[in-house]
């Protein structure tokens, strides 16, 4: 997961570095994926130097400010070219923004969703309730997303909407608990992110395998659509 989040953050920093977009300029993200080889993810005695290759595409302007960008990433440790990443994102003014979030929760703080008891952590991978980020709901491969909102790395600032990565981390977790025990590393993820999951809803996590090594996730709000994941992933 943390190559996930470091495309996501790459993307963003080079959309202000290297295009000018201003600090405090709203961005709406629309797929964000990764792969990367399982050698590359081997731990060594010494720290690994991992370096991020960024290249912009598709820029679509209005007037003289960027609207849509994709991002093209390699990912190397050392000199060894270990994955790729895509990131696909708008950018909006805020008051757009305002526009397209009126009538929603604006904090954490004001979260509706009465709390969802998790599920065993060790077989989603984790060790701490607070890191489970999934529900039973005794549906087979059907789960209730939990919302920590005091988490402190899921909801490390205060945000409108469910975070896209909190949704990622959920797919992950799905798809160990569907083929688990062995511990289950995600080699591939691709999401698509299509509208606000807001936090004042409640969010069904379903799984689907779709072969021996892909499986589908989707994130439901309203019976609806929010997010799709695939993930590929090899069991240890």
């Amino acid at each position: 997961m943390i190559l996930a989040e470091t495309i996501r953050q790459a993307g963003l920093l080079v959309a202000h570095v290297g295009y000018d977009i201003k600090l405090d300029a709203p961005f709406i993200m629309w797929e964000l994926a990764h792969n990367v080889d399982l050698t590359g993810l081997i731990i060594e005695d010494a720290p690994a130097k991992i370096t991020v290759e960024v290249i912009g595409r598709d820029v679509s302007r209005r007037g003289s400010s960027i609207v849509d960008i994709t991002f093209d990433m390699r990912i190397f440790r050392g000199f060894e070219q270990i994955g790729t990443g895509l990131g696909k994102l708008s950018s909006v003014s805020k008051g757009v923004y305002a526009r397209l979030r009126k009538g929603q929760v604006n904090t954490t703080q004001h979260c509706a969703v009465p709390g969802v008891e998790p599920i065993e952590p060790a077989v989603v991978g984790r060790y701490r309730p607070n890191d489970v980020v999934l529900g039973a709901t005794g549906e087979p491969d059907t789960w209730r997303l939990r919302v920590p909102s005091d988490h402190p790395v899921l909801f490390d600032h205060a945000v409108d909407h469910v975070p896209g990565m909190l949704l990622l981390e959920a797919a992950r977790q799905a798809v160990q608990q569907l083929n688990g025990p062995g511990r289950v590393v995600p080699l591939a993820m691709s999401s698509e992110f299509h509208r606000f999951a807001e936090l004042n809803e409640p969010t069904t996590i379903r799984a689907e395998r779709l072969g021996q090594a892909v499986t589908r996730v989707v994130a439901e709000q309203a019976g609806k659509p929010v997010a799709t994941t695939l993930v590929t992933a090899k069991t240890i």
